[in-house]
Formats: C-alpha cells, sequence, structure tokens
C-alpha cells in the first residue's frame, strides 16, 4: 500500500494524530496489518508514515556495506533510532512521544 498526498494534521491533547480517511479505508480493504513506521520527515515539522511491509522491504535494502565500518553503524544507529513503531487504535489514530 502507497500512501498518496499530503495531509495537514494536528495532535489533541493527547499526543494522538488521526490518521486520514482515505488511508484507514485503503487499509481495511488490505491484507497488511494497521501498523506504522513513523520517521522524521524532509521537510521540518513533518513526519514520514510507512507501512510495516514498505518499511521492513526498505531497511532491508539499507547498503552500508560499501561505507566504513564507523560511518556505518554511525548511519544505522541514526537512522533506525528516529524510526518510531506504532499500531492504529480503535479509531484510527496514533500516538506520537513528547520528543
Amino acid at each position: 500500500m502507497i500512501f498518496t498526498f499530503a495531509y495537514e494534521r494536528t495532535l489533541d491533547a493527547k499526543n494522538r494524530l488521526q490518521i486520514p480517511a482515505p488511508w484507514r479505508n485503503e487499509w481495511e480493504q488490505s491484507k497488511e496489518r494497521p501498523v506504522l513506521y513513523i520517521c522524521p520527515g524532509v521537510r521540518e515539522n513533518t513526519l514520514s508514515l510507512y507501512t510495516e511491509e514498505y518499511f521492513e522491504h526498505r531497511a532491508g535494502q539499507i547498503q552500508t556495506e560499501y561505507m566504513d565500518a564507523p560511518e556505518s553503524l554511525d548511519f544505522e544507529q541514526a537512522f533506525f533510532a528516529a524510526v518510531l513503531r506504532q499500531e492504529l487504535d480503535g479509531q484510527g489514530r496514533i500516538t506520537l512521544p513528547d520528543e
């Protein structure tokens, strides 16, 4: 499943983010689990959201064998430390940490 379009969202008082209805509807029709991997977006104050299947595929494609060992380790630690795995709640929301 590929997410298209950019949606402007706000957080509620409990730091929950409502996933757009078109994405939730597509999920209901797919066989994928409602799990998202959340990464900082390229632009300031944005997030990038990836399905579990897509994120696991992309994580397996990360090629660091051409980097020096310290650079490879630094990259992998920084990349994976910035990713948050969240399951959607019953109302199609994810909860973001304070940081």
